[in-house]
Parts: structure tokens; sequence; C-alpha cells
């Protein structure tokens, strides 16, 4: 995603939720608030999304890690296999494993391919593959790399694996926020519309204040949510490195 589309994207959302919330309430305030809201669950989304292309870049890796033991044993050689990964990697790590028998072909020292692809990815799977390569090259591949890879697949597999349960468990809490941040403007629009007397009281300042008021909480509540779900995300990267 580039900073345009963001940007682009990010204003639309804003624009429109902000219009629909004034439909609903006739509130100027909170219908500024809202659209503020709308480009909070926006960047949300975005590193959920994020966080999900990283998982299912380490679920890759493993997949890596089992096609550079077959490649070493048909080659013999560090290049032969990652040409032989790079061939058969998942789609999520394909491309980087590309870039890097491509890298090593043209003569670049092993440290030096990784280098861009570890800087950009920041993954520690990624860095104990590219370590432990490192590693077996340097004392002549006198182990033969399928073994050595092995329990290091089987952990990422593993590793993986929670992060996806624990994601599939806290897919339900974030729905919850996000209709917490959603139903303000949507039940005033619901209570403006079933009762004339509401509507008038919700279109003067002090019915502008109570919306406000509400929209507030409801965005309240949904940082604090999202802090909480970010510190276990974190607690269980600090515990899988």
């Amino acid at each position: 995603l580039s900073a345009a589309g963001f940007v682009r994207t990010g204003l639309l959302l804003g624009i429109a939720a902000s219009l629909t919330t004034f439909l609903l309430s006739g509130a100027v305030w909170a219908s500024l608030l809202m659209g503020a809201i709308a480009l909070i669950l926006y960047v949300q989304w975005l590193c959920q999304r994020r966080e999900a292309r990283r998982l299912a870049y380490e679920e890759a890796l493993a997949e890596v890690c089992d096609r550079l033991g077959v490649g070493a044993q048909l080659y013999g050689s560090l290049k032969g296999a990652l040409s032989h990964a790079a061939e058969t990697a998942p789609e999520a790590a394909s491309e980087d494993f590309r870039a890097l028998a491509g890298q090593i072909a043209a003569g670049a020292s092993l440290q030096a391919a990784f280098e861009a692809v570890r800087e950009r990815r920041r993954s520690a799977a990624l860095d104990l593959l590219a370590d432990t390569l490192g590693v077996w090259a340097g004392r002549g591949a006198a182990i033969p790399l399928q073994e050595i890879l092995s329990p290091l697949s089987a952990t990422i597999r593993e590793t993986a694996g929670e992060r996806r349960r624990m994601q599939a468990e806290l897919s339900g809490v974030r729905s919850q926020m996000r209709l917490v941040a959603l139903a303000p403007p949507l039940l005033v629009g619901l209570l403006r519309f079933s009762s004339p007397a509401l509507s008038r009281i919700y279109a003067s300042p002090g019915g502008e204040l109570i919306q406000t008021a509400a929209y507030l909480l409801a965005l309240g509540g949904f940082l604090l949510g999202s802090r909480a779900l970010a510190q276990v995300n974190r607690v269980f990267e600090i515990e899988a490195v």
C-alpha cells in the first residue's frame, strides 16, 4: 500500500462516515468525530492485514526450510539449495528467495544477499534461517542440511500455528469492538427517525453534546480494547522468540 493510496482511501472513508453520520444524527461535531473513528478502524484493519501476511510468510518459511534441505541433497551446495527453494517456494516467500538465489548466483555473499530481506521482513524465523545457512556453509556442509533445518522447520510451524489459533480467537473480539465503535450513530439514527420528539432533542445543542460524548466513549473503549489486544500479540511474539 502506497502512502498516496493510504491517504486517498482514508479520506474517502472518513468523508463517507462523516456524511452518513450527519444524515443519521444531524450533529456536526459528532459527524466529524465519526470520520476520525472510521480512519482509526481503517488503520486497525491495515495492521490486521499486515499481521495476516506476516503469519503467511512465517508458514511459507517452514516450507522453504524443507525445500532447502531437498535442494542441498540434490545439488550438494548452498547455491543449488537456494535455487531449488526459489523454484518451489510458496508464493508468500517465492519473491524473496528468487532474489536471494539470483544474488548468490551472481557471486554475492550469503550475508550480503540476506541483508536487505532481513531488514525488510524483520522476522525472527528468517534471521534464524539465514544464520543457520551461514553456519552450515561456513563449516563445509559436513552435516546434511535437511537434518539441521528439520528442527527449525518444526519450530516455525508450531509457532505459526499457535499464532494463527490466537488470531482466530481474537477475531470475534475485534468484530465486537468495531460494532461498539459504529453502534452510536446507527442507534441515534434509529431513534431520530422513529420518534419526531427525539429528533428535535438530538438536533438541539444539548443533543449534539450528548452524541459527541457517546461517540467519545465508544472511541475510548475501542482504543483501550485495541491496546489490550496489541499487548497480547506482543507478549506472544516475545514468548515465541
